[in-house]
């Protein structure tokens, strides 16, 4: 599951997927929403293109079964 959620196989980079909470305690906080992380291109080729990719993404979310918390 991690080799589908992460996006460096396609060649690009990503930040934005944590930051620090404060100055002073500087623990690290996850950004679990993948819509707000930005990508940028990297300097390596890719393994696997943008449009199988994709359909990785929309077939892993597909299969995701929905929280009963809200």
């Amino acid at each position: 599951m991690r080799v589908i959620r992460n996006a460096t196989y396609t060649g690009v980079k990503s930040y934005n997927k944590s930051r620090s909470n404060n100055f002073f305690e500087q623990k690290r906080v996850n950004n679990l929403d993948m819509s707000t992380y930005e990508y940028a291109n990297g300097d390596f080729p890719e393994i696997v293109s943008q449009e199988i990719w994709d359909k990785a993404q929309k077939l892993r979310e597909s299969r995701i079964k929905p929280s009963l918390v809200s």
